[in-house]
């Protein structure tokens, strides 16, 4: 699974410290539990198939949201992870 995470110079001088360590925590938190997830033996997915509105052109594409989860048998910490990946 790949993430992508833009954040433009103008974001970064706007945010104070506590903005940007709640930003850091919260993609460590997600690397960890996606690196948890994909070391157990199963692994749960779900795509589901969504119409995303193309802005100023009253069109739709189609979008897709996932949802990822560890197995309730095996030992560890239950994780599911959910991911949206926009329609080209």
């Amino acid at each position: 699974m790949k993430s992508l995470i833009e954040l433009d110079q103008l974001t970064l001088d706007a945010a104070d410290k506590s903005q940007l360590k709640s930003w850091i925590q919260a993609l460590i938190s997600q690397a960890t539990e996606t690196t948890v997830l994909l070391q157990g033996n199963t692994l749960h997915a779900d795509e589901t198939p969504v119409s995303q509105l193309a802005p100023g052109s009253g069109k739709t594409k189609k979008a897709y949201l996932w949802a990822y989860r560890s197995n309730d048998l095996q030992a560890g910490p239950r994780i599911i992870v959910f991911d949206y990946q926009a329609g080209s």
